[in-house]
């Protein structure tokens, strides 16, 4: 039996959450592969794994030495043998017979890419704070991997930037941008975790800022790759997101006068790629009024 879909859980130091996260994956057969990555971890999370992979012959571990997420979803991308992807982090779950819903989804409908609802819990309050149905939101929905199903191919010849946050915003919208059956489930099948005290995003903002130019620029770079309707599609979500962090000033006040300006040379780029017919007037006109405005910003700073 050919393998349908693949789950990818990128694991480092995971020991705590990877048993929880595996028994959320409700259904395990010879259709679904689970392909765990051992990003060099010093706890017992490869020890944990292979006490599961005896249970499930299903599993596939990469033992490795730490090379970070970007990385680690490259390489699991490459081995991975299923038609489609999922992607679930150690520390978060899947929910409500995720992994059941999808495949019948993907039998029925073969699309190209699934869209499911996400909850985010805060695990210092104990409570979901927030529910978001990705089928509101713009094309993009989102530039995450963990919320969607991908037919593989739609990563051939694309891949995120090694050794920087935001890798998600780098490659997702290129990825997203060549789906053409797009189908949305508007069901909970994802528990994002949030409120942990060693998240990353929240400890250094100006290397959180550099990080994300570059995640950005890269993607803009990767828009090359694309078919013209793609590269739009692309240079739609990033005109957005440039202008969503220029718009607010507690971010100008923590960005300096490169990181602004590398922000408004981005989405002056994207702007003069996209035409006023590709966004409409209105919109046009606020993305000039805010990319300027933030270029003086930032020669007052100077």
């Amino acid at each position: 039996m050919s393998v349908l879909l693949s789950i990818i859980i990128p694991a480092y130091n995971a020991q705590d959450y990877l048993s929880n996260a595996l028994s959320s994956i409700d259904s395990i057969d010879d259709s679904v592969e689970i392909v765990i990555i051992n990003d060099g971890s010093t706890d017992n999370t490869l020890k944990i794994a292979l006490e599961w992979k005896i249970k499930y012959p299903q599993i596939t571990i990469v033992n490795q030495l730490n090379v970070g997420l970007a990385q680690t979803r490259n390489t699991a991308i490459r081995i991975a043998k299923g038609a489609y992807l999922m992607f679930l982090d150690p520390d978060d779950k899947y929910e409500n017979k995720a992994i059941s819903s999808v495949i019948t989804c993907i039998e029925k409908e073969k699309p190209d890419l699934i869209i499911y609802d996400v909850q985010d819990y805060d695990v210092a309050k104990k409570k979901v704070v927030k529910i978001t149905h990705h089928g509101k939101l713009p094309k993009n929905a989102g530039a995450v991997y963990w919320n969607k199903v991908y037919k593989k191919e739609l990563f051939d010849g694309l891949e995120a930037p090694k050794g920087h946050l935001f890798e998600d915003t780098a490659i997702i919208p290129a990825v997203v941008a060549q789906a053409r059956k797009v189908i949305l489930v508007n069901e909970v099948h994802y528990t994002y975790n949030v409120g942990r005290n060693d998240s990353i995003m929240s400890k250094n903002w100006g290397k959180n800022f550099e990080d994300k130019i570059f995640a950005l620029e890269y993607l803009n770079k990767l828009s090359n790759k694309l078919k013209y309707s793609e590269q739009i599609k692309v240079q739609d979500y990033l005109i957005a997101n440039v202008v969503f962090t220029l718009r607010f000033q507690k971010n100008l006040n923590l960005m300096t006068f490169s990181q602004i300006m590398a922000l408004c040379d981005l989405g002056k780029t994207s702007i003069e790629l996209l035409k006023i017919k590709n966004v409409g007037l209105v919109k046009y006109m606020i993305y000039w009024s805010i990319i300027t405005s933030g270029r003086y910003y930032a020669k007052f700073i100077k």
